[in-house]
């Protein structure tokens, strides 16, 4: 079975109170979790955070109160409160995609019929505008498919998609570990995994899934959402 966490905070560096921005007429995270929730293969979508603007929306929410690293670590305490099991498949989709097909979430899912994927995330390929971009991420793929290496300057031609699927125990696994150098330095919290020794899995996708780091953002976004 798969769920999906959706998680939330009001306080970006780059753009604060992002997921209440206004995309064409709603609000972000309400955009995002309408996206998830298309998938019909999921057992059922919940929106961490520990914001009360949030919570106000009336979209279902599991309440995070803590302090963490990252999504990646509430996503793991939003788990634990929902008491999910350990072969449980659990997707992490960062609150700044407000556009998700629901193929990619099955893209993601069907990785896990090989029992040594334990952590599966997407890319794309980037667009040129997005080359130079710092604030979209980039991964260096291999050959067998899995990831070698995550960062902010252009190190391939693939754009990473902020959407992670793990197994629940690993989840948890990671989500206990340290954090890395890789990690601190690059604001990038999949360099963990790397960094731990860990494999992750990419799937690639031909859609465009355009993220929100800054408000200019938002303009690419309307327009895929008219194209």
């Amino acid at each position: 079975m798969t769920v999906a966490f959706i998680p939330a905070r009001m306080d970006s560096s780059r753009f604060p109170g992002k997921p209440l921005a206004d995309i064409d007429g709603k609000p972000m995270i309400q955009r995002v979790y309408d996206s998830v929730c298309r998938n019909d293969n999921l057992r059922f979508v919940r929106v961490a955070t520990h914001n009360a603007e949030i919570m106000k929306l009336g979209l279902p929410v599991i309440g995070t109160f803590g302090i963490y690293n990252n999504g990646t670590e509430r996503v793991a305490h939003a788990a634990r409160l929902t008491h999910l099991p350990d072969d449980e498949i659990v997707i992490n989709v960062q609150g700044d995609l407000p556009i998700i097909l629901p193929s990619i979430l099955d893209d993601l899912m069907v990785q896990f019929d090989d029992p040594t994927v334990v952590v599966a995330t997407v890319a794309s390929n980037i667009k040129e505008r997005d080359g130079a971009n710092h604030n979209v991420v980039k991964v260096d793929v291999g050959k067998d498919g899995y990831a070698n290496w995550f960062a902010r300057d252009r190190i391939s031609e693939h754009e990473h998609v902020g959407i992670y699927a793990f197994r629940n125990y690993f989840l948890q696994l990671i989500s206990e570990l340290q954090p890395t150098r890789d990690e601190e330095e690059t604001d990038l919290e999949q360099m963990r995994i790397i960094d731990h020794g860990f494999s992750i899995k990419v799937v690639f996708t031909e859609h465009e899934c355009p993220s929100v780091n800054v408000p200019a953002d938002i303009e690419k976004v309307v327009k895929c959402i008219h194209a």
